[in-house]
């Protein structure tokens, strides 16, 4: 049996898993038992090479996990409405200091 590969995305930690033999998807979508196609696998090349993407282990997933959700809390967080139709918007630091 081929041991699983992963790779996640640093600007949000989504991560991507091996679906096929070096086609890449994401995680989430091989979870949700989605179909795999060539508009959502791409090559580890393309992925590492072209777009930063880092290589972790399975062991690392509920880690990146939390990241990604945090991350996803932030940018929640940044793009609530101010009422006048636009966005509150903020700093890391200041949704961070919101969380305590």
């Amino acid at each position: 049996m081929r041991k699983m590969r992963y790779i996640y995305r640093p600007n949000d930690y989504a991560v991507f898993i091996e679906a096929r033999d070096n086609q890449f998807t994401l995680k989430a979508t091989v979870d949700k038992g989605w179909a795999i196609t060539e508009s959502n696998s791409y090559t580890y090349e393309e992925l590492v090479g072209n777009y930063g993407f880092i290589e972790c282990t399975v062991d690392e997933l509920p880690k990146l996990k939390k990241q990604e959700d945090l991350e996803f809390e932030f940018t929640t967080w940044q793009s609530r409405p101010d009422g006048h139709g636009g966005a509150k918007g903020g700093t890391r630091e200041e949704f961070m200091a919101s969380k305590k």
